[in-house]
């Protein structure tokens, strides 16, 4: 699992979400856009 807990963004996620991410870039301003990729290869 990828650790997001650096940012606040990821809080939105339920556990079950956050446990299913691969790989996340961070960015905007105040970092507050992201896009991810979970273990499923799926985009969100």
């Amino acid at each position: 699992m990828v650790d997001v807990s650096k940012w606040p963004l990821f809080t939105l996620l339920s556990a079950q979400e956050l446990a299913s991410i691969r790989q996340a870039c961070i960015f905007g301003t105040s970092a507050n856009e992201a896009i991810y990729i979970t273990h499923d290869d799926e985009v969100s």
